[in-house]
């Protein structure tokens, strides 16, 4: 209780009372109650900034352990990748920058996209770099050793049931 109180209080309280008719004990009791509230308030606020400090503080680390996660698995998505169908499209992921989907077939087709996180999937919008149109959207996230890859066209469609499998290219 000390520790909560400053000294003044403490030693208020520690007086030998005065008989309960006395006015003066009873403005002294008074002004030691309203003295402990605003302390006890000081206290609670002084306990919620240090309490909302850490909490902060948690959050931004958490938030750093996720982004850390995400550039880690989209990296992993980086590379060269070939579908068991015969496509071949890249997916190229610096550090500082979200993975970026190109597939070429010069000069009648050049698709690109940038993929944002969705879940358990990384999704994007698919440009026709030639055609200058979106011609729909693609999601991938790795599989075992593979990128399963499912598209939809525009509009109000679903995504393909299975997708491909794709296996980095050699």
């Amino acid at each position: 209780l000390k520790s909560l109180i400053s000294a003044q209080v403490y030693s208020a309280l520690q007086e030998p009372s005065r008989p309960a008719h006395s006015r003066r004990t009873a403005h002294a009791h008074r002004d030691v109650h309203i003295v402990l509230r605003a302390e006890r308030k000081d206290t609670a606020a002084q306990f919620i900034a240090v309490s909302t400090q850490r909490l902060d503080s948690e959050v931004h680390q958490y938030h750093e352990a996720l982004e850390k996660t995400i550039d880690t698995e989209a990296r992993c998505l980086a590379g060269d990748w070939v579908t068991n169908i015969g496509t071949r499209y890249t997916i190229l992921c610096d550090g500082d920058s979200a993975p970026r989907y190109v597939e070429m077939e010069l000069p009648t087709k050049i698709l690109t996209g940038i993929f944002a996180r969705a879940g358990d999937w990384w999704e994007a919008e698919i440009k026709d770099e030639v055609a200058e149109g979106v011609i729909g959207y693609l999601r991938v996230r790795l599989e075992g050793d593979g990128l399963r890859s499912c598209f939809k066209p525009p509009g109000d469609h679903d995504w393909c049931k299975n997708g491909l499998l794709a296996f980095r290219e050699a």
